[in-house]
């Protein structure tokens, strides 16, 4: 019999099945004076259920009920009493209990009466008493430093509305009542710090202890303080605390407990295939999402399709992320999307849409890109394959939702003829018409003009930075010389810094992402974001910022930018339980490689928003101890470690891999047009790769410790232990030192 219950309740309980069959658990919560209802829960050998909603001063019953296959039932019967509002508890309201004092209570409403409880410290009951007065002093002694329980239950109308049991200590002389967070109370996933405070005389407490963990597996801390810090929690999850005094004598009194909750993430959703405006020429389709809970919750999918305006629900409650959707018809269009839920949290994917077409055809766009920069007077380009003519039909908008046909054509390409918007973000896509059908829709693609004062290629090249010295060190080299401006900024990290102009993006090893401009002289900082990275490498590419983070999985964001440059929002393209520790984006961001450490190199496809692992589509074994990574002409680029060692060539269309040069060790790769820069055991070694399949190495730069890299147009630094040496690599195969410096 519970009395005086408060949310959330934690119920647990024991199975146990002569013949050790699985049992099917339905728990109902229902007011003490109704029948028995709906179950609030059911599953197989469940075991614990929280009650998170009781109104205060009802009277319920918990029944749980299990069954056996054969229809044989155990039934389970727990009568509740919730808390009653309005009941206040005067002496003791915690901490300590002097044995002449009355226990004394107030009741804001009318009452024919109190029933007084007394508990142990195990909760058995001791005195139970009906009282008119509300204060009481029972007939018994109390154990000098014994904790105890008290509570009052309020009396109206023949009916026993049930007040929360509080502890008490005996005769001790000093007490502890928790503050924060309050019982109840839900918090961050970040972290929070547990507060108490003491009362009587202090200076006889010998030991403070903490007891902290989720339920029912606390451990123990021994603190000085009257506070603990937490550190970081898991999600979605329920922990409890209490707080243990020892005194000189070795007497120990103790907190009651509380209880708080952690925030629940909501889970990540995206859909892989088909992508948008994908034609098929099948009566089936199979559909196929990725979702990812941060909490670790097991997530239930529904599938929403149709060709109406308003989409079926097709499926619901799906464990797997896939489905095979028959009877389509021809030369009909359709839609979906699939919702996610963690049983609290719900998502919503985009709707895509597919075109059902009498025969196979793939239209695929080639130039504007995905996310690529593009002239104010582009020429579109697109490939088809699976039809021999027809009508190719351009559309082009400022808004996804609001595109405008601007021409039609028998070609695969066509040149804008007006001028578009400098620094503007436009949407474009191709249909192909025939005989008054649509056969096939490329998906929509999102491209950037470029600005009138974007700075140019070359411009860009002859400047970089690095981090020494406790400044950033902006460098540049031109027909003037070699110059270096010192910035002095308080950098907390390890990331090679990425240059863009006048801006230098700094990331935090706390994932602070920062914006620099240095055109001043000084380090202003014109931006922040915090990205909750553990970041291992940023890179700039197709306009904009990529991170790879290996916190506890192996996760690439990408970070877009506003028209200044400063990073403005941020989405995860892809993640895996993996410890990547290096990635290179290729200049049409249509793969990411990854250097993985203990698995190899991990090839990454773009499809719609995110990217797919298809490493296992390829016939030669990327596997290795993958340091470093980089990419020219489809042509891979390793730097591994370990017993095989060295700089590697990956020719993935041919399934050919070989050895570049004699390393043991290659940590780093750094391309430029066609010289590549790597880390190795003789120094920096400087290959020619204008040939991806036949590179020739140039030069060995004998250092005997590499720590970091960067290249700009003729510039390359090298922080090497406590100095930076500045080349001009001109020549690459006749690298002049221009500058050497000591921290």
């Amino acid at each position: 019999f519970l009395e005086g219950a408060t949310t959330p309740l934690v119920v647990e309980w024991e199975l146990d099945d002569p013949e050790g069959e699985d049992l099917e658990v339905g728990v109902y919560v229902d007011l003490a004076e109704e029948s028995l209802g709906r179950p609030v829960a059911i599953g197989n050998n469940l075991e614990r259920y929280v009650i998170t909603n009781l109104i205060s001063g009802r009277d319920y019953l918990l029944t749980i009920v299990a069954e056996d296959p054969g229809g044989e039932k155990g039934i389970l019967e727990i009568p509740i009493k919730s808390r009653v509002s309005g009941l206040d508890y005067i002496y003791p309201s915690g901490g300590v209990f002097e044995n002449d004092r009355e226990f004394s209570w107030s009741y804001s409403q009318q009452s024919s009466g109190y029933v007084f409880r007394l508990y142990d410290s195990d909760h058995n009951p001791i005195v139970r008493r009906v009282v008119q007065d509300n204060k009481y002093r029972p007939e018994l002694s109390f154990e000098d430093g014994r904790q105890y329980f008290w509570a009052v239950s309020v009396l109206r109308d023949n009916v026993e509305y049930a007040g929360e049991p509080v502890s008490f200590i005996s005769g001790q002389p000093f007490g502890v009542l928790l503050e924060a967070p309050r019982n109840g109370e839900k918090v961050s996933a970040s972290g929070v710090t547990l507060k108490w405070v003491l009362d009587g005389d202090t200076e006889m407490i010998r030991q403070k202890e903490v007891y902290f963990g989720e339920l029912g597996s606390l451990s123990r801390y021994t603190v000085s303080s009257d506070s603990y810090q937490t550190g970081r929690l898991l999600p979605g999850r329920t922990y409890e605390w209490f707080v243990q005094l020892t005194d000189n004598s070795g007497v120990t009194i103790r907190s009651e407990t509380f209880r708080f909750s952690v925030e629940n993430r909501p889970p990540e959703l995206s859909l892989i295939s088909p992508v948008d405006g994908r034609a098929i020429g099948e009566t089936y389709v199979d559909l196929t999402w990725s979702g990812y809970d941060p909490d670790g919750d097991q997530l239930r999918y529904s599938v929403y399709f149709g060709s109406g305006s308003d989409l079926e629900l097709y499926r619901e409650s799906m464990q797997t992320n896939q489905i095979r959707i028959s009877g389509l018809i021809m030369n009909r269009i359709y839609r979906w999307y699939v919702v996610a839920t963690d049983g609290e949290n719900t998502v919503t994917s985009e709707t895509r849409t597919l075109y059902v077409v009498t025969s196979q055809v793939d239209l695929q766009v080639e130039a504007p890109a995905a996310d690529s920069v593009a002239d104010i007077r582009p020429v579109f380009s697109w490939k088809v394959t699976g039809a021999q003519a027809g009508e190719f039909r351009i559309y082009l908008g400022e808004s996804q939702d609001q595109m405008s046909l601007v021409a039609t054509t028998a070609g695969n390409s066509f040149q804008y003829q007006d001028r578009l918007k400098e620094d503007s973000t436009y949407y474009w896509k191709v249909e192909l018409w025939r005989d008054g059908s649509l056969l096939a829709s490329t998906s929509t693609v999102q491209f950037r003009t470029q600005s009138s004062g974007e700075p140019q290629l070359h411009d860009q090249r002859s400047v970089t930075a690095i981090y020494f010295g406790e400044a950033l060190n902006i460098v540049s080299l031109d027909t003037s010389g070699l110059d270096i401006m010192e910035v002095r900024y308080n950098y907390d990290g390890e990331v090679p810094v990425v240059v863009k102009g006048n801006l230098v993006y700094v990331i935090e090893g706390t994932g602070r992402l920062t914006t620099i401009d240095y055109s001043s002289g000084e380090a202003k900082v014109i931006g922040t974001i915090a990205t909750n990275t553990s970041p291992v490498k940023i890179v700039l590419e197709g306009g904009y910022l990529w991170i790879l983070d290996n916190k506890s999985a192996g996760v690439v964001v990408r970070v877009s930018l506003n028209s200044s440059g400063i990073p403005e929002g941020m989405d995860v393209v892809y993640r895996d339980w993996t410890t990547p520790v290096d990635l290179f984006v290729t200049e049409d961001l249509s793969r990411i490689y990854l250097a993985d450490a203990l698995s190899g190199i991990k090839i990454l496809q773009r499809e719609g928003t995110g990217y797919v692992d298809r490493t296992s589509s390829f016939d030669l074994s990327l596997e290795g101890y993958s340091r470093a990574v980089a990419e020219k002409d489809g042509i891979v680029f390793s730097g591994e470690a370990g017993i095989n060692g060295g700089l590697k060539l990956i020719d993935t269309l041919r399934s050919l891999k070989s050895t570049v040069g004699r390393y043991y060790i290659v940590l780093k790769i750094e391309v430029l047009d066609d010289i590549l820069y790597a880390s190795t055991d003789k120094g920096v070694a400087i290959v020619d790769i204008s040939t991806p399949a036949s590179p020739v190495v140039l030069r060995d730069l004998e250092l005997t410790q590499v720590d970091e890299i960067t290249v700009s147009g003729r510039l390359m630094i090298v922080k090497s232990g406590n100095r930076m040496l500045i080349y001009d690599v001109e020549r690459p195969n006749d690298p002049i030192l221009l500058e050497s410096r000591n921290q």
